[in-house]
């Protein structure tokens, strides 16, 4: 099933006029949208906030064929969001220009935002609020009627009057608007509309005039009246005022927070400095807790992430990395955002380790810590045992058990697991290749890259093919997360700009190599997949062939459990720490990323609950009256009234399965026993389930076991090498589970984050 993209925004300012109302009231030859303006030039101070708004794909810049001003401007502002084309002799052959610039990139349903060069008062709201007018960045839902796109405007307000002669008359004001940009409308619509105003003779004064003509209404979306065009050099001085009143006066203020455990080492490092020391730090990168806080303080400030966001842990390029690099590239986005720091308070602290982390573990056990829960970073850092506040109270040694047990340990369907296999040695231990859902076009402006990548995770590689296309990391597709630790064949899209398909094929590093190079029409979106193939070594081996064979066998007949992983829940549970973190507060975990790990955590935690309940029962793999019964690889699913032969046989062909809930808003659609078992767990685990519909996600379904395709296994000596295929979504691990204990869990072995 094909899989709805997000409607990219992309953006035009036509900036090859000359301004000769300006000119000639200008002692500087330079068109007015190279005029000084505050420090910067008027093109930067218009370009300022389509560059900050992150739904805004690209920025084309259409010039005039001999401008010399626009390299020191590009400079200045660094945004690899920005490109460049020719303009033309008017305003709409330039706009025109700068479509054509986009034709093979921007697809036909795309928006376009188009603003004037010499409109430098554009307010991040204003263009935010236009921006969702049209529900850009958004998948459109099925079925949903086209927009006609939509204009900024202010109301008029002054009385308006009109000459007639040698007399005025005054004209009714109420209706009337100024027309602002920018102004959107989807790529082929405007282009269309531009084209056909050109060959009819006629001279629109701005795009909504051309797509007016073709009979559609876009929408008026109420801007600031100060966001003003520069006409006339006294337009200058207006402008200044508003951008100090707008831009200068309210402050923002961040908030940061770093902390790192102490352990080997001969030093720690705080701001920079090097400082001798009996322990070092724990952390990916040199560990300064300093510039670690202040970065976040800053990227809070500035409404753009976090550390963790900008610098994923997980990315080798900063393993052991100077922070300082890190303080460089946010002080860069912090000035490209048109702001500066005014000052900063940085506390330090560093304690003593107040008790073991055993010992926590031991008064979690015993329920010591009932009323509390318990934080505890090391010896750097702060430990202090915090109250839990809000409408839900939880005593975290009997929940934290019971999630454990659900989450990490959950029941085998097919009986005690062999002795212990080590897993992942060595990368090569651990194959994966996706399957695509599609056939690739053939043609088009984007390449599907086919990659063998080993010790490296999918963002890096995903970031360094960006880098040799010469194009901004977004505009890098591709369908799933891969474990770093492993070799993993997978795809990803890049434009067809730089590199052609043979340059491509000759692409070979230490970390990856392209193998396959095809054409396709659209960016690669995450999900499109079928299933990922896994070739997976397990290595001192030591049941016989004859215990080997038994769960094989089972696997072949029934399948596996679909549990969610481990790496699901975070290293050592740690995502079920946040969930627990956040019921028992009431206080969500700061920042995007972190708050999603959590919510995916308790999803999963409920799921797999519901699917441990019924593994214990032993209806995990029967269907019965009041099931919804899951289509495999598609996601439908459709109620059971009945169980006759032919669903017999079409479970016992792996072509439906009993799903169960992804917890949200709502009740379960089931009936009969499979609704008593889930309203059972959504009882047992009611401060999860309440937090998730609290939080806007609803109920949606998921297979209750995943099929095994295209089981085998090699022997030798004692080695074993299993080859299987799995659907999108479902973990390889939950498929070894049930055949032996085995140390060396994946970080992803799904196409999830």
């Amino acid at each position: 099933m094909s899989v709805p993209a997000a409607r990219r925004v992309w953006a035009i300012v036509p900036a090859a006029g000359r301004g000769s109302r300006f000119s000639a009231s200008s002692p500087r030859p330079a068109p007015k949208q190279y005029a000084p303006l505050l420090g910067a030039t008027v093109l930067e101070w218009s370009l300022r906030a389509l560059l900050a708004e992150p739904r805004v794909h690209a920025v084309v810049v259409a010039l005039a064929p001999d401008d010399t001003e626009w390299p020191g401007v590009a400079a200045k502002l660094q945004s690899p969001k920005l490109r460049t084309t020719i303009g033309g002799v008017n305003r709409q052959d330039t706009v025109l220009n700068g479509l054509d610039a986009l034709a093979t990139q921007a697809a036909a349903d795309d928006w376009v935002l188009v603003h004037d060069a010499a409109r430098p008062c554009l307010n991040a709201a204003d263009l935010g609020a236009l921006l969702d007018s049209v529900g850009a960045g958004d998948v459109p839902p099925a079925g949903a009627a086209a927009s006609a796109g939509a204009v900024l405007a202010a109301p008029i307000v002054d009385t308006v009057k009109r000459e007639l002669g040698d007399h005025v008359a005054t004209v009714d004001r109420q209706g009337l608007w100024r027309a602002l940009t920018p102004q959107v409308f989807a790529f082929a619509q405007l282009r269309h509309a531009l084209k056909d105003a050109t060959l009819a003779g006629i001279a629109v004064t701005d795009e909504a005039q051309a797509v007016e003509r073709m009979g559609l209404r876009p929408t008026l979306v109420q801007g600031s009246p100060f966001n003003v065009k520069i006409t006339r050099v006294s337009d200058l001085a207006t402008a200044a005022k508003i951008l100090k009143m707008t831009e200068d006066t309210p402050m923002r203020v961040g908030q940061g927070f770093d902390v790192h455990a102490f352990g080997e080492g001969d030093h720690v490092v705080l701001g920079g400095v090097r400082i001798a020391h009996p322990k070092g730090v724990v952390a990916h990168s040199d560990g300064d807790v300093v510039i670690h806080a202040l970065c976040d303080a800053i990227l809070g400030a500035m409404g753009d992430g976090d550390i963790g966001q900008h610098f994923p842990d997980s990315d080798p390029r900063y393993r052991g990395a100077d922070s300082r690099v890190f303080l460089r590239v946010v002080a860069a986005r912090m000035q490209a955002a048109g702001l500066k720091m005014i000052n900063a308070d940085v506390t330090v602290l560093a304690e003593a380790r107040r008790h073991g982390r055993e010992s926590v573990r031991r008064s979690r056990r015993s329920g010591a810590v009932d009323q509390y829960q318990s934080h505890d970073h090391g010896a750097l850092g702060v430990h202090r045992p915090r109250r839990g506040i809000g409408r839900a109270r939880i005593g975290p040694a009997r929940a934290m058990n019971a999630w454990t047990r659900a989450a990490l340990h959950p029941p085998r369907a097919h009986g005690a697991p062999l002795p212990p296999a080590e897993l992942k040695a060595t990368p090569e231990d651990f194959h994966v290749e996706e399957q695509l859902s599609f056939e690739p076009s053939g043609t088009g402006p984007h390449w599907l890259l086919r990659v063998e990548k080993r010790t490296a995770n999918t963002r890096w590689v995903a970031a360094e093919i960006a880098r040799l296309a010469g194009v901004p990391a977004g505009d890098v597709g591709y369908a799933g997360l891969k474990d770093r630790h492993a070799v993993a064949v997978q795809w990803f899209s890049v434009p067809n700009l730089a590199l052609s398909a043979e340059s491509w094929i000759g692409v070979r590093t230490a970390e990856f190599r392209v193998l396959e190079v095809r054409a396709n029409l659209r960016k690669l979106r995450r999900g499109a997949l079928s299933g990922n193939r896994f070739r997976i070594r397990l290595r001192n081996v030591t049941w016989s062939r004859e215990q080997l064979e038994l769960k094989l066998d089972a696997l072949r007949a029934h399948g596996a459990p679909n549990y969610f992983g481990p790496q699901r829940f975070g290293r050592d549970g740690y995502n079920l720490e946040r969930v627990a973190a956040w019921v028992q507060s009431g206080v969500a975990p700061r920042g995007r990323a972190e708050r999603s790990f959590a919510l995916s955590a308790a999803r999963s935690l409920v799921f797999n609950a519901l699917l441990a309940r019924r593994v214990e029962a032993g209806d995990w793999s029967q269907l019965a009256p009041g099931d919804l019964a899951s289509l495999d690889g598609s996601g439908s699913h459709f109620f059971v009234a009945a169980v006759d032969e032919a669903l017999r046989l079409r479970l016992a062909k792996f072509d439906v399965h009993p799903s169960g809930p992804l917890w949200g808003r709502g009740s379960p659609a089931s009936q009969g026993q499979a609704l008593q078992h889930e309203l059972a767990v959504s009882r047992e685990f009611a401060t999860v389930a309440e937090l998730l519909a609290a939080q806007g996600l609803t109920q949606e379904r998921r297979a209750l076991r995943c099929a095994i395709r295209d089981l085998t296994a090699e022997r030798d000596a004692n080695t074993l090498t299993l080859s299987f295929s799995l659907g999108r979504g479902q973990f390889a691990t939950a498929v070894l589970r049930e055949i032996c204990e085995f140390d060396g869990v994946p970080e992803l072995d799904a196409d999830e984050d």
